[in-house]
């Protein structure tokens, strides 16, 4: 059981490997389906491209070397205590318009914590054993192995405009009003201490006069 890792670590071979990610989504109150492989993304593509945040973001092919700059790690320190990374695909979809519109974004982030300094078990390992026998007496080697996991996280959000959940809402909002201005009326004329000056100012008093009529006078010439 070695007590720490070989330096330099085998893993640092691995900062130019890529991974490729297929990923697909449903949304079932559309009858939308859609893939992480868009239809800009064709089998040319695929065979070059390399994913990049600015340059290609919806290329499904990402170099390790590459999540760690957006960790800000350094590579060596990965590859040395190794790491459990979160790959996240977020599909945020207006699906008012066409279905091409509606692609992933990906980001990155550790998990646990990531590896700054003074943490307990930073990094990302594993122990094992392997038994065997030798002269009549069993043995037992035993592997501390350090490794990149890669957990790959998938969040769905779609809307679509929809007028009857919009007219329920604006009838709801109305009716919302108008009970609100009753409920103020009844508090302010009946409850509050100077409920009599609201009533003065709410309500105009008119008292009428009484008014005779005389009959007209017709004259004949």
């Amino acid at each position: 059981d070695c007590a720490s890792s070989l330096s330099p670590p085998l893993l640092m071979a691995a900062e130019n490997f890529t991974i490729f990610i297929k990923n697909a989504i449903t949304f079932t109150a559309f009858g939308v389906s859609r893939r992480n492989i868009v239809e800009s993304v064709t089998k040319e593509t695929l065979r070059n491209c390399t994913y990049h945040k600015v340059h290609d973001p919806l290329c499904p092919v990402i170099r390790l070397g590459y999540i760690a700059e957006e960790l800000k790690e350094n590579f060596s320190v990965l590859a040395y205590k190794g790491s459990m990374i979160g790959i996240v695909i977020n599909w945020d979809c207006d699906l008012d318009w066409p279905e091409r519109f509606c692609i992933p974004t990906y980001t990155f982030h550790h998990l646990y914590g990531g590896l700054g300094k003074g943490k307990v078990s930073a990094g990302f390992n594993f122990r094992y054993a392997k038994y065997y026998q030798e002269n009549g007496t069993e043995m037992r080697d035993l592997y501390k192995v350090f490794g990149i996991r890669l957990d790959v996280l998938v969040n769905g959000k779609a809307g679509k405009f929809n007028i009857i959940p919009t007219m329920m809402t604006i009838g709801s909002g109305v009716g919302v009003f108008g009970v609100a201005t009753l409920v103020c009326d009844l508090v302010m004329l009946h409850m509050l201490p100077k409920r009599n000056y609201y009533k003065q100012k709410k309500f105009k008093h008119v008292e009428g006069a009484s008014v005779e009529s005389t009959p007209a006078k017709v004259s004949e010439d």
